[in-house]
């Protein structure tokens, strides 16, 4: 009995242990089931990364265009708030910064500083600069991680029109602009006689710029439209015509805008170009009056017809460019004694055969190498050797 009773409480302690292992198997899926869940509903309740503001770099083109390159997570385009003569603020909506506050100053001719600061709404970025400025562009493909903003200054130049005083008022009708035929048979006439008989045939007087050419004009038209036959004058010879009241006046393009008032001056805004050379250069171009220099402010005053001041905004913005520059860095690095008995240590086993030694005076790097008979063996050992040159550096 004794026996039986000892075997069945084996067999029912067997049992127990099955029916517990069982469970353990059964339970432990769903422990990890469950605990995978816990983790996903965390991730859940942090939810994604919101949009930051990581890095910015400015890049200045010219006098009248600045970029910003910022760089950061899911970035939107920024929205302007102000702009004035100080510059200009923009709000990142619903970005963050992690410093919470950034500030930077740039020496540029345009863009002087930079403030980030973060806001209940976002990131408001307020950027000095020395003149009023504009957020003309803005590339990237927002959400992005990389966004470029183009400053401009709006207008390259401001024009400060001259007095004009005594100028008669021009006439709406211009007797050139006819479709009349004419015939014209000419041979070895000279250029401003051909205008005066031109001004005869319209019923006009004609006064000839001392700039017109005494050239010989050889030409033939035969019923002519008398517009045609004047832009062909015109376009051959390089002259131009403005009318005051009855009165025709001939002559270069230059001269007339001089001879008639019609120049203006118009002040440009340097950044990098040289302002000493600027005088020569633009004076080579035809039909520029004066040019004066305002170091102080680097501004250029041109003073020339509108089409040679465009041709003058043209040129300034080829060579308004910053040069090519050198970035230099240096690094200082201080070695202690014991840092120097572990660089002697790594050349010496790194680079088998050569030596280190350092001092406060410099240092001397070196190279073991011997030959015996013309043969050169690395292997053999126990050999005094003697080092040859070396390289001596402070």
């Amino acid at each position: 009995m004794v026996r039986s009773a000892g075997r069945h409480s084996r067999g029912q302690m067997k049992r127990a242990l099955g029916v517990l292992f069982l469970t353990v198997l059964l339970l432990s899926p769903f422990s990890a089931l469950a605990a995978s869940a816990q983790e996903a509903g965390a991730d859940e309740e942090m939810g994604p990364a919101p949009p930051a503001i990581l890095g910015l770099t400015l890049v200045q083109g010219g006098s009248t265009l600045a970029v910003f390159q910022v760089t950061g997570e899911k970035l939107p385009v920024p929205d302007v708030l102000s702009t004035d003569e100080n510059g200009l603020v923009l709000l990142w909506e619903g970005v963050i910064l992690p410093s919470g506050y950034w500030e930077r100053s740039f020496p540029t001719p345009l863009v002087q500083g930079v403030v980030l600061r973060q806001e209940p709404e976002g990131v408001q970025m307020q950027i000095r600069s020395t003149r009023r400025v504009y957020l003309g562009k803005t590339v990237g493909d927002p959400p992005s991680p990389e966004m470029q903003l183009h400053l401009t200054t709006g207008d390259v130049a401001e024009e400060i029109p001259l007095p004009v005083t005594g100028v008669p008022k021009v006439v709406a009708g211009d007797p050139f602009a006819s479709s009349a035929p004419v015939t014209l048979q000419l041979r070895d006439s000279d250029l401003r006689d051909v205008f005066r008989m031109l001004g005869s045939m319209v019923n006009m007087n004609v006064v000839i710029d001392p700039s017109v050419p005494a050239t010989p004009v050889t030409i033939s038209l035969n019923n002519v439209p008398m517009n045609e036959a004047f832009q062909y004058l015109m376009r051959m010879y390089d002259v131009s015509y403005a009318i005051m009241g009855k009165t025709i006046i001939v002559g270069r393009k230059d001269n007339l805008s001089r001879a008639m008032g019609m120049e203006k001056t118009r002040a440009f805004r340097v950044a990098y170009a040289d302002l000493g050379q600027i005088p020569a250069l633009l004076q080579g171009l035809s039909g520029v009056s004066s040019v004066v220099v305002d170091e102080r402010l680097r501004t250029v005053y041109v003073t020339a017809s509108e089409e040679r001041l465009g041709d003058v905004a043209v040129t300034l913005q080829r060579i308004d460019h910053p040069g090519r520059q050198v970035m230099l860095q240096a690094r200082i690095v201080e070695v202690s004694e014991g840092g120097s008995d572990e660089l002697k240590g790594l050349v010496n086993a790194v680079y088998e055969r050569w030596y280190a030694s350092f001092s406060s005076a410099g240092g001397v790097i070196g190279y073991y190498d011997d030959y015996n008979g013309g043969v050169f063996n690395p292997s053999r050992t126990n050999r005094e050797i003697n080092p040859p040159e070396s390289i001596t550096f402070p």
